[in-house]
């Protein structure tokens, strides 16, 4: 929203007179701020901020290039009062004209040449716009007007930005010394008064690779003024890059005495003992250069433990000190067995939500037969079964905590015993429920909830070896049931959302095509280690990349048959269709690629994995859309080049795959919920095609149909080959019409599903509450019928539409 007036060359008046202004821009009624800028400048005709204030309320009416005009005749008058200035700048910002804003306040900066806050915005100006040589020059006349600190690092900062950004080497390594001179003369004249200013200068130095002369400056005398009690931490990265190992290991010992907990010194202590073992340095005599050393320390940092304190990172140090070991021998002579760390570490740690996950990197590198013979002990460290009903809330964690862990050792099992297992656990939940033991807020969840999570893990994957909906649909009843008891559990959440997905196929994806951020640790599994997929992340983000190109490339064909559809001659158009039969043979080409890399690719389902990628589906489809989308979009193509001959072959082809498609489609309506899913994607998929053929038969209309057939009751002449397109043209529009009613009728009568709810008997024989109900079974039906509903309104405006082409 606009800036409202500080400084005004009237005062109070002017003030008085914009405010309504102001408030109608604020409240979004732009009509009234119209009206009110109007009445002021019939006042005052010559008042710049209430002409900038009209432009902006014209904008955002619609009438833009009614405020651009307005907007440069007073950008002609050089204006440099600030409330001016931001006016036009708010509109230059909405109308995405940042180049402008730059213009506008360099005229002002000459205007009032020594005004810091209009120096200060066309600094900012220029950010915007990512000019740093800009940026650089005006952030000098800035320090120079005003000698401030801030305004010197700018410049600063402006010359480290022109040095990233530059591809030869050379310029980039004089313009880093540069900066770095510039920072050390303010050092040298005991200028640096900031952390901000020693962090700038620390990167320049690390764009440098000057590790040692940073440790110099971190050591020196400036540096613990600006960020102090961080010396001894700041060193660490700069000693690893050094590779003073023997430093790093003391200083690492040093830190721990003081911060037992801090996992962040155990990581490069560990670094530092490994690389003083694997050099084999003459180490002095304080340094742990050796595995017995290092295990003497951690035993040391455990026994220093005030009695009740007990830290983590003590005991999860000797497990990673095993870890490492484990590597390249045999860590048990040391230390004793993995699996007794482990159990050891869970005997301590249960009653903390975090023990199973600290444990889970661990436990994958204990080998496979060795976990599984140990499963149970892992369950019974502490004297619980599966069976056991704790009465306490740290009792439930612990039981919890031991239940996962057990999950985590056993062998797979069957779809059977997977059932069992969650059968058990819904009921331990709903005892907790039943007994009061369930005791979260709205803003936190409690331990009981665990049973309820690690429940529908097992109901998952019995549903997936029975391939059966069933199991999901308990699972879901039973999360519906913790969330409403727990309104703020994220994991209960998260895990819904999977499930729901399972039986609804709903999976837009919207993933960057530079950037892989998806975190696929969100959703807690309890899979065991050996069915980890270390290449699941990269696959599915090539995959989904893969998709999006596909995607990209059909937007572009279909872009470039707009552009081609116009009234100009075919030489006119020449180069944007020689673009478009590229870009067609590209898709195509890149169709069949991705058919053969990924029409195989696995689908295994995954709780805590992403769903498998649409590509997938798209390329292994039995319904040829490489042809259908190829024939389309030569169509066009050929009829914008005006071969009509051509252009009837392809449609006459297209009429054949078409006709063709729906006999794919006539039987993947599954009877079965588990089938769901992978019906609605299949029938995504078709209904894209639908939408593109639908809309090109709109281009081709306009290509083909007479001129004046609206504007006048005289036939225009028209050649026979434009008359035996339009009669093919009309045709095909039929065939599209006859799938549009084809898909309406299957749609019409899509099966409908029964979920059974064996969780309401329980519920009832509990008492819990008697005003819940289990929503799950609504929530599926009304999703499903949502979802018909909305495709067969769409496919009914498609199926009008192409009537009217007619």
């Amino acid at each position: 929203m606009p800036v409202r007036p500080q400084h005004t060359h009237n005062g109070g008046i002017v003030e008085r007179r914009l405010r309504p202004i102001y408030d109608w821009l604020d409240n979004g009624n732009n009509k009234k701020a119209l009206q009110e800028a109007e009445k002021v400048l019939k006042k005052s005709p010559s008042l710049q901020a209430a002409r900038a204030l009209k432009a902006l309320a014209m904008f955002r009416l619609g009438k833009g290039l009614e405020a651009h005009a307005v907007l440069q005749a007073l950008a002609d008058e050089k204006p440099s009062d600030d409330t001016t200035l931001q006016a036009m700048t708010i509109l230059y910002r909405e109308s995405q004209q940042f180049m402008k804003v730059c213009e506008l306040y360099e005229a002002a900066v000459k205007a009032e040449p020594t005004s810091e806050e209009l120096h200060s915005h066309l600094f900012m100006s220029y950010v915007r716009v990512g000019d740093y040589r800009a940026q650089q020059r005006s952030a000098m006349a800035l320090y120079k007007i005003a000698p401030k600190n801030p305004y010197y690092f700018w410049v600063v900062m402006s010359v480290v930005l022109q040095a990233k950004t530059a591809e030869d080497s050379t310029k980039k390594g004089i313009l880093l010394s540069l900066a770095q001179r510039m920072v050390d003369n303010f050092i040298s004249d005991n200028k640096m008064e900031a952390e901000q200013e020693a962090r700038l200068y620390i990167m320049i130095l690390e764009l440098q690779e000057k590790w040692e002369d940073i440790l110099n400056f971190i050591e020196g005398p400036l540096y613990p003024q600006f960020v102090p009690g961080s010396t001894a931490q700041a060193c660490i990265p700069y000693l690893k890059k050094l590779g003073q190992w023997q430093r790093l290991n003391l200083l690492c010992k040093d830190l721990l005495w003081d911060n037992q907990d801090r996992w962040d010194y155990y990581l490069p202590y560990f670094d530092s003992v490994f690389q003083l073992l694997k050099n084999d340095c003459d180490a002095d005599n304080t340094a742990d250069d050796s595995a017995e050393k290092c295990h003497e320390f951690i035993c040391q940092l455990v026994e220093s433990m005030s009695s009740g304190r007990t830290l983590r990172g003590p005991y999860l140090a000797r497990l990673e000190l095993w870890k490492r070991l484990s590597v390249d021998g045999d860590p048990t002579e040391l230390l004793g067995s993995g699996v007794a760390l482990c159990i050891q570490y869970l005997r301590v740690f249960a009653s903390k939500s975090c023990a199973v996950p600290d444990l889970k990197t661990y436990l994958a590198m204990i080998p496979q037969k060795v976990r599984e013979d140990s499963c149970r002990d892992f369950l019974t460290c502490l004297g619980y079964d599966e069976n056991s009903e704790p009465e306490s809330i740290d009792d439930i964690q612990r039981h919890i905590s031991c239940l996962c862990a057990w999950r985590l050792t056993s062998p797979l099992g069957t779809a059977e015993e997977y059932l069992a297992v969650a059968t058990t656990l819904r009921k331990q939940y709903l005892r907790c429920a039943s007994r009061g033991l369930v005791t979260a807020t709205q803003t936190e969840y409690c331990a009981a909830d665990g049973y309820g999570t690690l429940a529908a893990h097992h109901y998952f994957y019995a549903a997936i070896q029975q391939q059966n909906a069933a199991p999901i649909v308990e699972a879901l009843c039973l999360l519906e049931l913790v969330l409403h008891n727990s309104p703020s559990n994220v994991h209960v959440k998260l895990l819904m959302i999977t499930l729901y997905h399972v039986l609804v196929f709903l999976i837009s994806i919207k993933k960057s095509l530079y950037s892989d951020n998806r975190d696929l640790n969100a959703i807690i599994s309890w899979e065991p280690p050996q069915c980890a997929d270390p290449d699941l992340k990269a696959r599915t983000f090539d995959q989904d990349v893969a998709y999006l190109r596909l995607k990209d490339g059909l937007v572009s064909s279909i872009a470039l048959c707009i552009e081609c559809s116009d009234s100009r001659s075919v030489e006119e158009k020449r180069a944007q269709l020689e673009e478009l039969q590229a870009c067609i043979e590209a898709f195509s080409c890149a169709m069949e690629k991705c058919r053969e890399k990924y029409s195989s690719a696995p689908t295994r389902l995954c709780i805590s994995a992403p769903f498998p990628s649409r590509i997938i589906a798209f390329v292994s489809s039995p319904v040829p859309y490489r042809d259908l989308y190829s024939s389309v979009l030569t169509m066009v193509c050929e009829l914008c080049s005006g071969d009509g001959v051509r252009g009837r072959e392809s449609a006459e082809k297209l009429r054949g795959l078409l006709m063709s498609s729906r006999q794919q489609l006539d039987k993947v309506p599954s009877t079965n919920a588990w089938g769901l899913r992978e019906s609605l994607e299949t029938f995504s998929n078709y209904l894209e095609f639908i939408g593109v053929i639908t809309f090109l038969l709109g281009v081709c209309n306009e290509l083909t149909a007479p001129t004046n057939t609206k504007k006048s009751k005289k036939k225009t002449n028209q050649s026979p080959d434009q008359i035996l397109t339009m009669e093919l043209l009309s045709k095909l529009n039929d065939d599209v019409q006859d799938t549009i009613s084809f898909l309406e009728d299957i749609f019409e009568k899509w099966p409908t599903y029964n979920y059974a709810l064996n969780i309401e008997d329980e519920l009832a024989k509990l008492e819990i509450s008697s005003k819940y109900q289990c929503p799950v079974e609504q929530k599926l039906k009304n999703g499903l019928h949502e979802m018909l509903a909305d495709v067969k309104n769409i496919l009914k405006k498609k199926s009008k539409y192409l009537k009217t082409l007619q």
